[in-house]
Formats: structure tokens, sequence, C-alpha cells
């Protein structure tokens, strides 16, 4: 059974079947490939502005310690939860899901590049380009992004065919 989507003024004049959204799939596919994401955890310990060298040197301490653990086994998301200083990956094992690898900063592109699936990066001081600093611990995560099948973004393709074909008929227009 083809599925087929026609605008919502009836008229006919966009219309997209499965093969449409099967196309959409497949540039989507070569899209992402580009992109090349990375799913890195991290976990961060902000070092507040205007810090005095002890309080900076405790942070880079207390990240030594949490890299050992990680190395030696204990959950890297807990570790996340327990200690991290970002509320937006705190409940995500330190994850803000898959981010293009050229979007990275330097310093995480080339942890991404040299930790092994599972392992726990030594600490690393990093500063924003706002020059906030922070002490991060990276854990390359032990699973490869996968990449979805059809079936599973098919609702998401219609849509994304209907949007493409909506565009090309409104340039018609």
């Amino acid at each position: 059974q083809a599925l087929i989507r026609t605008d919502d003024h009836g008229d006919g004049r966009v219309r997209v079947t499965e093969q449409d959204a099967r196309t959409s799939f497949a540039r989507y596919i070569k899209e992402l490939t580009a992109q090349n994401p990375i799913d890195l955890h991290i976990l961060v310990l902000q070092i507040p502005p205007g810090s005095s060298q002890q309080t900076a040197s405790a942070r880079v301490a207390l990240g030594e310690e949490i890299s050992r653990r990680g190395k030696s086994g204990d959950d890297f998301c807990k570790l996340v939860t327990d200690y991290s200083d970002d509320p937006t990956s705190k409940n995500t094992c330190g994850s803000h899901g898959p981010i293009p690898f050229g979007s990275l900063f330097p310093e995480l592109q080339n942890l991404a590049t040299t930790l092994k699936p599972g392992e726990v990066s030594q600490p690393v001081i990093f500063r924003d380009p706002r020059g906030e600093m922070a002490v991060l611990v990276v854990q390359m995560p032990k699973e490869r992004l996968r990449t979805p099948t059809y079936d599973e973004v098919k609702d998401q393709m219609m849509d994304r065919a209907f949007m493409e074909a909506t565009e090309r008929q409104r340039k018609l227009w």
C-alpha cells in the first residue's frame, strides 16, 4: 500500500508518495554521514569567574579523581549526575545529543579522535569563547551512533518530502 500525502487545500498541487519519502531518507542519510556526528559524554566542573588559583586547582584535582574513578569502572553517568555543573546534560549522562564533528571545539575534537569507545579522558581545562573556564572529563560512548532505518523515521521522512515538495511548488507559483 502506497503512502500518499496531499496538501491541506485538497487541490492536489502538492503530493508526495512513499518513494518521495525514501528519496528524502537517502538525502538525509547522506547529510548525516557528511556531518560525522558524535555524541560525547561530558562532565563539566565550572571554575567560577574570578576564582583563586587554589579554587581552580581544587577543581582540577576533583576532575582527576573523577577521571580515575571513571577509568577504574565507576558508572560515568552516575559520576555526571553526582558532580557535573551542567544542568542541561546532568540527567543525560553528559550528552547534548549527536553533534557534527566539525562543530566541536578543537579540544573536544582531539579527545573524540583519541578516546576509544567507553574510555574516559584525563581532565581538560577548557575556556569557552566567552572566557568562562571549566574542567571537562569526557567519555567516548561505548556504542557508536546508530543510523536509523527508514521504517523508524518514515513519518518524519514523509513530512520532510512534503516540505520539500511544497517548497518546489511555491517556487513555481
